[in-house]
Parts: C-alpha cells; structure tokens; sequence
C-alpha cells in the first residue's frame, strides 16, 4: 500500500547551529525545526521531516497523527556532510514515525547485512 503525506522540511540535517548563524538565523536549528513544523501543520502539512534530534520536541507540538520522518540516521556521528544525527533506535525512541537511511546501507560493503543490523538495533 503506497501512503502519501503533504510534507514539510524544517532544517537540513547537514546544517549545525553555527552555520545557520553564520546563515543569519538567530535561532537554534531545533527552535527554528519547531517553528517550522507548527507553521507547516497549520498550512496543512500531514508530515514533518526533521533531524532526529528534534524529533521529540517536535511531537509535543504536532497532532498526534502528524508523522515525522526522520533523515540524517546514523550508528556513529562524523564521517560525512550530516551532523544531526541519530541512531536508528533512538530515532524512534524520539517520536519518529520514518526513517530515512541512505549511505548507511548504499555505502556498506554488505548492504544486506547493513540493513539486518539497522533492524537488528531497533528491535
């Protein structure tokens, strides 16, 4: 069954706070995520895409039924562009709904056993 949501963006996940100053934001990048995920449900969005770190904070301002959809998940921060990260466990331990887990499998030498292992720390 293929589900479409109307979905928002709130703040790339290869963005850390530094650069969104240097960017000239005065906000932190999770009070301008929570800012934006409250702007984008009220304009009718049925689904967040945040960093996992935002994630919670995030939920307790969202409909219950709002998703979340979390990039920027990895098992050990560092070693490319994301630096808002989060394992795949605690990701859903924040609230997330989705995951989206690119380079972590793509990149692996053993994709398949990659992706055993990424289910393997959730349950």
């Amino acid at each position: 069954r293929r589900v479409l949501f109307r979905s928002a963006v709130t703040v790339l996940t290869s963005l850390d706070d530094i650069e969104l100053k240097s960017m000239g934001h005065v906000l932190s990048s999770l009070e301008m995520a929570v800012n934006l995920a409250r702007i984008a449900e009220a304009a009718g969005a049925r689904a967040i895409v945040s960093s996992p770190l935002e994630v919670s904070e995030i939920r307790k301002v969202v409909k219950p039924d709002t998703k979340i959809i979390t990039p920027g998940i990895r098992f050990s921060p560092g070693g490319d562009d994301q630096v808002r990260t989060a394992s795949p466990k605690e990701a859903i331990d924040n609230g997330a709904d989705y995951l989206v887990i690119g380079r972590p499998i793509t990149q692996a030498k053993e994709p398949k056993v990659a992706a055993a292992q990424i289910l393997d720390s959730i349950y």
